[in-house]
Formats: C-alpha cells, sequence, structure tokens
C-alpha cells in the first residue's frame, strides 16, 4: 500500500496525468470525512486532476506524518502550488487524506477538512 501511494505521489508532483491516474482503480471514489462523495471513476478524476495539472505551474504534496494501517495509507500532507510563476508558491494548506488500496490500486480516498476556528 505504502509503494503505490509514494509511487502515485511522485506522479503527482511531476503533473503526470497517465501515471498519476495509473495508481487508480478504474472506480475509485473520492471522499470529503465523513462520507460525502466528491466524484467517482477515472473519467471524473481525469477531469479534475488534469484540469489542475494543465492550469498550475507546480504542484507538490510532501507526507509530514503517515499511518500505516493495513492496506490504508493515511497521510498529514503539506499542499503546495503555483498559479504563474513555477518558481513562486502562493498557495499552501495541510490535508490529511486516507488511501484504501486494494489489488495494487487506490479504491478509495478520504480527505479531512479542518474546521475553522
Amino acid at each position: 500500500a505504502v509503494a503505490v501511494v509514494d509511487a502515485m505521489s511522485r506522479a503527482y508532483n511531476d503533473q503526470e496525468i497517465d501515471t498519476f491516474i495509473s495508481y487508480f482503480a478504474e472506480d475509485v471514489a473520492f471522499y470529503m470525512f465523513p462520507n460525502q462523495l466528491m466524484f467517482s471513476g477515472k473519467e471524473q478524476l481525469i477531469a479534475r486532476y488534469g484540469v489542475m495539472f494543465k492550469n498550475l505551474q507546480c504542484v507538490q504534496s510532501t507526507p509530514i506524518k503517515r499511518i500505516v494501517h493495513g492496506n490504508f495509507v493515511i497521510d498529514q500532507e503539506l499542499s503546495e502550488s503555483c498559479s504563474n510563476d513555477a518558481s513562486v508558491i502562493d498557495k499552501r494548506g495541510e490535508v490529511v487524506a486516507s488511501y484504501e488500496v486494494v489489488n495494487a490500486k487506490i479504491k478509495s480516498v478520504l480527505f479531512f477538512k479542518t474546521q475553522p476556528k
């Protein structure tokens, strides 16, 4: 599970859409905690992330903390992106994501959003 998530993260950081989507199951589902379906299927994955990769000059996700429990990898990640200039990070935030890996493919992703204080 860890190897799949690490390889997917490298493809994400390299903005390689074909390699990125190869790590996901055909029927992958993305959720916002606790169970709000954001989108599902590779077509919607390509539509969402393909546009992001084309529009952003850089994306970078770096694990801060990781928990591995069987086929689940839960990462606290630092997420950064560059809108206009690849050398200027203009958006930065922390994300917590849970990846469920089944048969060497990411089957589901669950994002946790922090509540404003």
